[in-house]
């Protein structure tokens, strides 16, 4: 019989005895019966199978208890495949981070419509971004009170419209202790402008905001500290609600103009006889079909000297059917079924579809109080 590739070792429990079918004293059937007890032992080669490898009893038994060891001394499981994380993969992303712009968050909401000066040193990309979020976290944690458990969660995004022109939008998320909410989201902007600002500095004249008056006020000091720039709230002129108006009469529906009315506001001089303002309703069909008339090309371009006549054919029509002396009183809202504006800079855009139109007019009106715009016309 030939000898075996691989002789078990010494049995641990009995030193010194080889388990072995040639060994006196134990005949083979003994032999196999204990191999296979002892160690659950895989067979034999046979004369028949010589040229194969028997694995050793042995080793299946350290094999057995290393694994068990394991399983029994390591509280979790090591994946057998792991996620590593390249050296030249780039954490801190210099590039810039854009977004599709959507602004439909502006739309059926109230807003509060500012104008800021020029940003300096704006940063656009992943790591700004990120140092800004963390920033406007910081500060509105320092604003809170001793008694304030609020929690805030901050978020400072980029987005690029059609025009390759950037917005800021920030989003804040408040939560106290008793489970009361609330939110809110504001747009820097600049859709219509094309002043150069300075080295270093960012024109984004526009800036809309919706929420409580709380973070409102901490968010617009939060980026004057940070950009060293001046947020204030932008009063709307007679003029400014004027160009609101034209803009709802054009792209107001007309399918629905049946339903809908071209709503004027007037503050009354003379407060101290009880009465404060005077409201105008006007059928947006009449309306509009005054506007065409003095329009000569009322779809694309509008001129003030328009304006200035459809205000005064209002006028008219007032003081010679109800004897109301119009043009001594100021314009105050405009109310019409695009948008709703008044002179204390609230807006409200009814419409999603005529968001990016309300906001280049907006931006046109914020240029006009940038100081870049106003020394702009002063060297001419």
């Amino acid at each position: 019989m030939p000898e075996d590739i691989d002789t078990p070792d010494h049995d641990a429990s009995t030193p010194g005895t080889t388990v072995s079918p040639d060994s006196p004293g134990m005949d083979t059937t003994t032999s196999d019966t204990y191999r296979n007890t002892r160690f659950a032992a895989v067979p034999r080669a046979t004369p028949c199978e010589e040229g194969r490898t028997s694995l050793s009893a042995s080793r299946l038994n350290r094999t057995f208890q290393r694994s068990y060891l394991q399983r029994r001394y390591t509280p979790y499981r090591t994946p057998r495949i792991r996620k590593v994380v390249s050296s030249t993969a780039d954490r801190t992303n210099t590039s810039e981070v854009t977004e599709p712009a959507d602004y439909r968050g502006l739309a059926r909401c109230s807003l509060h419509v500012y104008h800021v000066t020029p940003l300096y040193r704006c940063r656009w990309d992943r790591a700004g971004l990120k140092q800004l979020s963390d920033g406007l976290t910081l500060h509105l944690a320092q604003l809170a009170t001793v008694g304030d458990s609020s929690m805030y969660r901050t978020a400072v995004t980029v987005k690029e419209n059609a025009d390759d022109r950037f917005a800021l939008e920030i989003t804040v998320k408040r939560k106290d202790s008793t489970g009361r909410a609330g939110s809110l989201y504001s747009v820097l902007c600049n859709m219509e402008g094309e002043e150069t600002p300075p080295e270093h500095f960012t024109l984004l004249p526009l800036l809309l905001m919706k929420g409580p008056v709380t973070l409102q006020n901490a968010v617009v000091r939060w980026l004057e500290q940070r950009f060293d720039c001046r947020v204030c709230t932008m009063f709307l002129q007679p003029c400014n609600l004027l160009w609101a108006m034209a803009l709802g009469l054009i792209r107001a529906d007309t399918d629905k103009a049946k339903q809908q009315t071209l709503d004027l506001h007037f503050d009354v001089p003379l407060k101290d006889v009880g009465l404060s303002k005077m409201s105008l309703e006007i059928p947006i069909k009449h309306a509009r079909s005054l506007f065409t008339s003095i329009a000569q090309d009322g779809e694309n371009d509008i001129q003030l000297e328009e304006l200035c006549l459809f205000r005064q054919v209002m006028e008219t029509h007032m003081f010679e059917y109800f004897r109301i002396h119009v043009d001594t009183m100021k314009l105050s809202l405009v109310a019409t079924p695009v948008l709703y504006a008044d002179k204390n800079g609230r807006l409200k855009i009814l419409s999603a579809d005529h968001v990016p139109a309300v906001l280049r007019m907006m931006t046109s009106f914020a240029l006009e109080r940038s100081p870049i715009t106003m020394c702009s016309l002063g060297s001419k």
